[in-house]
């Protein structure tokens, strides 16, 4: 699947992947825009998904992007009561 990935989606994936990991190292440091960085690297990963489902694969399976898109609102919600 990565091979068949056209740049500009691969450069997609890399930064939602770079925002979630900057994400991740900010709940050590208690950074206070945790919340923004978290939330726009779900929100970018789940947007880059179906954006990779629609242009390079050419078929949209919306549950799978459902189940992410929920996936990554639980996630969020566990930060975000996790840091209150």
């Amino acid at each position: 699947m990565v091979v068949r990935r056209k740049p500009w989606v691969a450069f997609l994936f890399m930064i939602a992947a770079a925002l979630l990991m900057i994400a991740f190292a900010a709940f050590i440091g208690n950074f206070p825009y945790l919340r923004v960085i978290l939330a726009s690297g779900l929100v970018l990963a789940s947007a880059t998904s179906l954006i990779n489902a629609y242009v390079v694969l050419g078929k949209v399976v919306w549950r799978h992007h459902i189940i992410r898109a929920v996936c990554g609102v639980a996630i969020f919600l566990l930060a975000h009561f996790g840091l209150a």
